[in-house]
């Protein structure tokens, strides 16, 4: 995460809000998780703010924002969105971690989520994005509350769904058509993974949409929009290096810390390099060696140059692997029927292919044990896995004696199965209940498939874009689909029939089966459906006896009535000027805020879309801020103007502005602009953000930000001592300001004025005043009142804060004069406040904005 824009942001909107007064458990503010394990109101986070913000980049996933109604949200999350709003949520126990976080400020004092009893109820199974994080260059992980649908998520070709990863200027392009998504067995994470050599380098704005579905339909309750900044410069490191061999082997599998790139490593297993591929995944390597390994011997291993996508060079890694003798028989695990001419079996170990294929390996039995065994067509790995451990035993329907549609058997494994080390399995027999499948296939949807020139879905060409029929179950094609375009309709969202125009006999015969997952049919179309055809969906009508399924009956499919929603391609054009951009003028006020403007224009029509996409525009690097909207004036040629919130900047300065991704209509991109030296202001007004009782009973005032001298501006306060009328700040003034020096330099320091004055008694021995009697030795002498004059009257009358009163036992007067200054720590009761409309506290901008007023602090 870039800090600019976590310093834009903290310092705008959150920091306001963390700032207004709490009404909520937990507290307003930040709690950073992690190795940190600490919690931040307003006033710590300003005074701790360089070391906070780095514990909050160090553990940004980790970090929690807490608003003042007790709402809250990842800290990550509430960076990237547009509208702090959207991404808060009423605080539950889950969304921090288990364990006490320092109260920073509050020495000894902590909290933790446990403590609290008044949790509001989580809302089961809600689905929402809980995180997106990048483990490397290679993945990045979308974590999820709830188990979602693989379907929603994963296509049928393995490729990512439902999610984009849109780049910034900075990042290093990926191919959405090519992202490839893997679903935990939890259905909670979802890792993706870039094609080909692609990876994951700088800033995306990640979109997960409300296409996502959880395992009960129920939808993503709407887009969830983060960013994501990956910066891989860690190296891969070496796992563990595993082999076995029943005498020997030429095989050593090593695994590493991350996926890595097969073709730069050099590995040598007793000094002689070997060939080297990918094992089950991309963290694996199988080396196979010239020589063979000997069970029970230890070898030397050396890797060289191997790197992680990212280019991150593994130092030489050099140890030894030794070839673990491998004597234990494999078992048989689950036998699962798949359907009537399919059964699915597990072992516990890798088994080898050839020894199960091998005659008599694996024997059907009816049930009075006469053997059947002509029925097994074949026996395969099952497709799409790694491990060699799951088998499909293929069926035919020559002699399987079925009675009332239902067969019971026996298959019979026998020591003829191998693994892959040569152990023989002890001969083992599992029943097996098939039932003959009358039942058609059903079409369950139709998705689109946007047209991209060079790439390929199910192994069809998706040049022109391709209709995705799903059926309810593993389907082939019947012959009869290849010249069934007449009984196809396709009929488009404004109710035209447009069947000939994006499928014939040929785009039906050129359909094909997804190998990846048979229930799907991909049909390319005839043609590329384009924007200005005004087609945002199809109603496709398909035929009966299109697909057959893979059952003993080959039953055939029922017709089907079915839609999906289109996304058309730009129009294509012989337009290829480019728009052009230019930075225009900086302008705004204190009511308004700081405004800019860049002009754009083109031969034919510029995009307003582009110019009005806020994520086109980055100042100083991060996105414009929350609460910036765009006006756009002009015909030809147009002014956008960019309006920011009054709070967002809050320095004079020149900001570096970046401008990409405007458009014509036609498609073309203007070249990015960049201005360095855009001039905004500073419109944000200081705060009092605290007052701090001293030793020696003056008080510090702390600010948001610099202010200037506080010279003569103690009438914007509001000084009130022991429950006293307020201070007088006009002519003898009962306070000073004045500022800090040393540490306490760029504050001020308020001291309040203490003064004397003598009052004689009468001819009774007694002086009254204010309601008070002092009695005095003599019937003349006088009596010396130390006080506070509160409201600057120069004499000792109501409202007046008594300190002393001392019976001089003299009669010479003592006229009203200062006598140094009040220790605040003998108060009862002390509070500060600004008054409504200040007008002399002031920031050191060009703008000199004024304190905030009405801005309470109760000291004591």
């Amino acid at each position: 995460m870039n800090k600019k824009l976590v310093l834009s942001v903290l310092s705008t909107a959150l920091v306001a809000s963390m700032a207004s007064a709490a009404m909520a458990k937990p507290s307003a503010g930040i709690y950073i998780g992690g190795d940190v394990d600490k919690y931040y109101s307003a006033i710590p986070f300003l005074d701790n703010f360089d070391a906070a913000l780095d514990e909050i980049l160090d553990n940004l996933e980790d970090s929690v924002f807490v608003d003042p109604n007790g709402n809250a949200a990842k800290l990550s999350d509430a960076l990237s969105a547009d509208d702090i709003n959207t991404v808060l949520k009423p605080a539950t126990e889950a969304d921090f971690e288990a364990n006490d976080y320092k109260v920073v400020g509050e020495e000894g004092k902590v909290w933790n989520p446990e403590d609290e009893t008044d949790w509001p109820p989580v809302v089961p199974g809600e689905l929402k994005v809980e995180s997106v994080s990048a483990i490397n260059g290679k993945q990045v992980e979308i974590k999820f509350a709830t188990a979602v649908d693989e379907d929603t998520v994963v296509d049928g070709s393995g490729k990512l769904l439902n999610v984009k990863f849109i780049e910034t200027t900075n990042a290093a392009g990926v191919t959405e058509a090519n992202v490839d998504a893997e679903l935990s067995e939890d259905g909670k994470t979802l890792t993706v993974y870039p094609g080909g050599s692609e990876y994951f380098k700088g800033t995306y704005t990640v979109e997960v949409s409300t296409g996502v579905k959880d395992e009960a339909g129920n939808a993503l309750a709407q887009k969830y929009t983060s960013i994501l900044s990956v910066s891989d410069t860690t190296a891969p490191a070496f796992v563990s290096a595993t082999a076995s061999a029943k005498t020997t082997t030429n095989k050593v599998t090593l695994k590493f810390s991350e996926p890595v790139v097969d073709t730069s490593p050099v590995v040598k297993v007793n000094g002689v390099a070997g060939s080297v591929a990918y094992g089950d995944d991309k963290t694996e390597l199988v080396v196979t060696t010239t020589a063979p390994l000997t069970a029970g011997q230890s070898y030397s291993l050396q890797v060289l140059n191997l790197k992680d996508f990212a280019g991150n060079l593994l130092a030489s890694y050099d140890g030894n692997v030794t070839i673990t003798g491998d004597a234990t028989a494999p078992t048989v695990g689950n036998v699962t029927v798949v359907r009537d001419n399919l059964v699915e079996v597990t072992f516990d170990k890798a088994i080898s292919l050839s020894s199960l294929q091998a005659s008599g390996a694996v024997k059907l039995l009816d049930g009075n044990s006469a053997d059947i065994s002509a029925n097994i067509a074949g026996i395969i790995t099952k497709p799409n896995t790694t491990g060699g451990k799951t088998f499909q035993i293929q069926l035919t329907n020559s002699t399987i004696p079925f009675v009332n549609n239902s067969f019971s058997g026996t298959l019979v494994f026998t020591d003829k199965v191998t693994d892959t080390a040569g152990n023989k399995i002890a001969p083992t027999s599992k029943p097996v209940t098939l039932t003959l499948d009358k039942t058609a296939p059903t079409v369950t949807g139709v998705s689109f498939k946007k047209a991209n020139a060079t790439g390929t879905y199910g192994g069809v060409s998706l040049a022109k874009g391709a209709l995705v029929v799903k059926f309810s179950e593993e389907v082939a094609k019947d012959a009869a689909m290849d010249t069934a375009s007449a009984s196809w309709t396709l009929i488009d969202n404004n109710g035209a029939v447009v069947t000939s125009t994006y499928l014939t006999d040929t785009e039906l015969a050129a359909a094909k089966v997804n190998t990846l997952d048979k229930t799907e049919v991909v049909i390319p179309l005839k043609a590329t459906i384009l924007a200005t055809d005004k087609i945002t969906s199809l109603t496709v009508r398909l035929p009966q006896g299109q697909v057959d399924d893979l059952s003993l009956s080959a039953n055939t499919n029922t017709s089907a009535v079915v839609s999906t929603t289109v996304d058309p391609d730009a129009v294509p054009s012989d337009d290829t000027t480019l728009p052009t951009v230019a930075f225009g003028t900086e302008g705004g006020t204190a009511a308004t805020g700081n405004t800019f403007t860049i002009t754009a224009s083109d031969d034919v029509e510029v995009d307003k879309a582009t110019l009005l996409d806020l994520n086109n525009y980055r100042l100083d690097g991060a996105p414009l801020p929350a609460g910036t909207y765009i006006t756009i004036t002009g015909t030809t040629t147009l002014t956008a103007k960019v309006n920011l919130p009054v709070e967002a900047i809050s320095k004079d300065k020149d900001y570096a502005l970046t401008v990409s991704g405007i458009k014509d209509k036609a498609g073309n991109t203007a070249v990015t602009l960049t201005e360095n030296a855009v001039g905004l202001k500073d419109f944000v007004a200081p705060e009092l953000s605290a007052a701090t009782l001293n030793t020696n009973g003056s008080l510090t005032l702390s600010f948001s930000e610099a202010v200037l001298s506080g010279a003569n501006t103690e009438a914007d306060f509001e000084l009130f001592v022991n429950d006293s009328a307020k201070f007088n700040t006009g002519t003898d003034k009962a306070f000073a300001i004045a500022d800090g020096t040393g540490s306490e330099a760029g504050k001020y320091v308020l001291t309040v004025k203490k003064s004397v004055i003598g009052i004689a008694s009468d001819n009774n021995k007694e002086v009254t005043v204010n309601g008070q009697t002092h009695t005095t030795a003599d019937a003349l002498d006088v009596v010396k009142f130390t006080f506070v004059d509160v409201n600057g009257s120069k004499i000792y009358d109501a409202g007046d804060i008594l300190i002393s009163a001392v019976d001089t036992g003299d009669t010479t007067a003592i006229a009203f004069a200062a006598d140094g200054n009040y220790d605040l720590n003998s108060a009862s009761s002390v509070v500060l406040a600004t008054k409504a409309t200040p007008t002399l506290v002031k920031d050191a901008s060009t703008t000199g904005n004024a304190v905030k007023g009405d801005k309470e602090i109760t000291v004591k």
